[in-house]
């Protein structure tokens, strides 16, 4: 995964640069595991506190000992794939949205399309309805028969000609 993201940073550096853009850029190892990293012995070598930014590393705890370490000189510190919440720092950003706010997202985006929202969702995902009850109450849930099927003409019901049926198959960000 951080070779993943190594590769793609590196991608976007040459991106920049091609377009004119000046990008002074230094990449550290900080060998980080999930308790420990040599964050303090790179910065003690390498002046962190006067960096524009520092975009890693990857573990929240590592990240946030980050962010405490660099809190004086206000360095932002982004953490560019943990979404735990954990302690706040004011310089410290998570690039990963929460899952509510994903939720949200994706119903605000069906909604700006003028989407004909229509929920199936199997009765065995009680959350999932009841998330859809209490924070999406314009969505309408089609009907299911008692063998679990769904029933077309209640489908049929919820149409509205000229609108956009917007649907997503199991959404794991509702679960």
């Amino acid at each position: 995964m951080t070779l993943d993201f190594y590769s793609g940073a590196l991608m976007a550096i040459d991106s920049a640069k091609a377009i004119g853009i000046n990008v002074d850029v230094k990449i550290f190892d900080s060998q980080e595991t999930k308790n420990s990293s040599n964050i303090s012995s790179i910065n003690q070598g390498n002046n962190l506190e006067t960096a524009d930014a520092i975009i890693g590393p990857f573990y929240q705890n590592n990240v946030e000992k980050t962010a405490e370490l660099l809190g004086k000189s206000n360095v932002p510190v982004i953490s560019p794939l943990s979404k735990d919440l954990g302690n706040a720092y004011p310089n410290l950003y998570q690039t990963i949205p929460t899952n509510e706010a994903l939720k949200a997202a994706m119903f605000d985006y069906m909604r700006a399309k003028n989407g004909n929202i229509i929920a199936v969702v199997d009765k065995k995902k009680e959350s999932v309805i009841q998330y859809i009850q209490q924070n999406q109450k314009d969505v309408q849930f089609a009907t299911l028969q008692a063998n679990g099927s769904l029933s077309t003409e209640s489908l049929k019901s919820l149409f509205v000609k000229g609108k956009q049926i917007m649907w997503s198959w199991k959404p794991a960000t509702l679960e």
